[in-house]
């Protein structure tokens, strides 16, 4: 008999909001000490545990600090990459943890005749067999799927850990994101621990045991905010197992849960929708609570920039809000259309875009023309983002990213 508990998408250091981050690095406290209090032989956080490779240390010590305890007290935590933790240029806060002895990372591959063949870490309290699939950006990790395999102990409990979305579980969800499709994953084992959804769900597939993503522990942007104050659950589960699974419990989290007031825009003149707002701040207790003003539509006339954010943000302060958060990014304006996405995430709309014009152009290249191409520029944006670190020298920092544009491009491709 073991038990466990099965975090994922912690995403700290997400936040510049003060109130925000904090709730965000109080959940991942909060889910250490319940995962101790009901006893668990492990915990698993299947990716995006940090919201950026390298980020703030300031802001995420104190959870690096509460690892090393709960591990010090005798509980493992076994993680794999996720698709934030990842970093092009093979510069990560997460292998720092992991040469440390904070977490153990269970992505332990080997190669055979064109194999992936994924090797398990044994727990050795419980005798359960880990195995773990790590994440790239945007999905680019499909291509190491289609050559996966692992072989299971029939007579152990096998976790498989990994970081993507499911084509045939996440197929009703109304955002778009790269998917892998079911039969990527190695089949038969008791348990699927997910991440990379950030709404949770549970499934069961045949040949494939019980697929579980917790969603998001708490939020990384506003999407997930937004869902939260319109109810939808937060937290981790806890695991019960013997040679199959006993008993799965979720633990709710409810830290933080802020207000929304959603604001529709359509066929308004700014004054209108300034004058909606003020009336809808005027009708709530806004004491304490972070309050979420999403204002949505086309203007029938007018500027976006003439709806004040900071007058709105300004009168909520003065009504005791917490903080305020205010989101225009589906707001348009009949003099004004611009480019209309599927999915008006930021990540979401770059591999839109990069997808578009690759297919467009693609350069000289043909194999440049399609998933190969796509999954090239997007990575080299990633390493463009980077920026250096505080006691980086300007020399060693162009280096790292000249060699992390290396092992993107290919040695052939460099030359």
């Amino acid at each position: 008999m073991g038990i466990f508990s099965h975090i994922s998408d912690v995403h700290l250091g997400a936040f510049n909001d003060d109130y925000l981050r904090k709730n965000n690095l109080d959940s991942f406290i909060w889910a250490l000490e319940k995962s101790r209090e009901e006893n668990v032989d492990f915990i698993i956080i299947s990716g995006d545990l940090f919201n950026n490779p390298i980020p703030n240390i300031s802001q995420v010590i104190e959870a690096i600090t509460k690892m090393k305890e709960i591990v010090e007290s005798g509980i493992k935590i076994y993680t794999v990459y996720g698709s934030h933790d990842y970093s092009v240029t093979g510069s990560s806060i997460y292998n720092v943890l992991v040469a440390s002895g904070i977490i153990m990372d269970v992505h332990r591959p080997r190669n055979a005749e064109g194999k992936m063949i994924l090797e398990p870490v044994v727990d050795i309290k419980t005798g359960a067999r880990i195995y773990g699939m790590f994440a790239r950006k945007m999905g680019m990790e499909s291509s190491f799927y289609e050559r996966l395999a692992a072989d299971i102990d029939s007579d152990s409990f096998n976790i498989f850990v990994f970081h993507s979305a499911i084509r045939e579980i996440c197929e009703d969800l109304q955002f778009r994101m790269a998917e892998i499709p079911l039969s990527y994953l190695p089949p038969n084992f008791d348990y699927y621990a997910g991440g990379h959804l950030h709404r949770r769900m549970e499934s069961e597939m045949e040949g494939y045991g019980k697929i579980v993503y917790p969603g998001v522990l708490y939020a990384s942007n506003f999407f997930d905010l937004e869902e939260m104050a319109l109810g939808v659950e937060r937290g981790f589960y806890i695991v019960e197992f013997s040679e199959n699974i006993e008993k799965m419990r979720f633990i709710r989290n409810d830290i933080g849960r802020p207000v929304l007031i959603d604001i529709d825009a359509n066929g308004k003149v700014p004054d209108e929708v300034m004058s909606e707002a003020s009336r809808i701040i005027d009708g709530l207790d806004l004491r304490d609570r972070y309050i979420l003003i999403k204002i949505h539509g086309e203007l029938s006339s007018g500027k976006t920039s003439q709806v004040d954010r900071k007058k709105l943000k300004e009168y909520c302060m003065k009504k005791g809000a917490s903080g305020v958060n205010i989101n225009i990014n589906n707001l348009t304006s009949r003099e004004y259309r611009g480019m209309l996405f599927k999915d008006r995430r930021a990540e979401n709309i770059e591999r839109e875009l990069i997808e578009k014009y690759v297919k467009q152009y693609g350069g000289r290249d043909p194999s440049l023309k399609g998933e190969k191409g796509v999954n090239m520029a997007i990575s080299l944006l990633e390493l463009l983002k980077i920026q250096r670190n505080e006691e980086e020298s300007r020399e060693d920092f162009e280096r790292r990213i000249r060699d992390g544009a290396r092992r993107i491009i290919g040695e052939d491709g460099w030359q």
